[in-house]
């Protein structure tokens, strides 16, 4: 699916905000972030993003809630780091989050050493970080 030129604009401001803000942060300047724009996700780009996440110890959380597809995002974001032999990869529970997949997800973002945020429209991620406590988690 083609979103429209100005929602991946505003797609990529929020991105870049969502950025900056991390980056001010100082209890996250420690952390790494790889941003890849649309297209296709560079092999050494995907290559670093496991070995910074452990390698071989890697646990890979993929975010498909921007995506209008999360099953065909995940699968295709799994593709592209298998070769790289993680421990795991696996799919957050798909939104809206009930309170079970609520639990489900906070268990999820405690464990993983990369979190790994699909391509879409990145406002249906902000949809979801409405929840103070999420946000907060994530931020950690």
């Amino acid at each position: 699916m083609k979103y429209p030129y100005s929602m991946r604009v505003r797609a990529r401001v929020l991105v870049a905000a969502f950025v900056v803000a991390y980056a001010a942060s100082p209890i996250l300047a420690q952390q790494r972030l790889i941003v890849i724009g649309g297209g296709k996700r560079p092999a050494d780009a995907m290559k670093r993003f496991v070995e910074w996440a452990g390698g071989a110890k890697a646990r890979i959380l993929v975010i498909t809630w921007a995506s209008g597809e999360p099953e065909a995002s995940f699968n295709a974001l799994k593709d592209s780091v298998v070769d790289y032999k993680p421990a795991s990869v696996e799919a957050s529970p798909d939104k809206p989050l009930d309170a079970n997949s609520r639990k489900r997800f906070l268990s999820q973002i405690e464990s993983a050493t990369g979190v790994f945020f699909t391509g879409g429209d990145q406002n249906r991620i902000m949809d979801v970080l409405k929840d103070d406590d999420l946000l907060r988690i994530i931020r950690q």
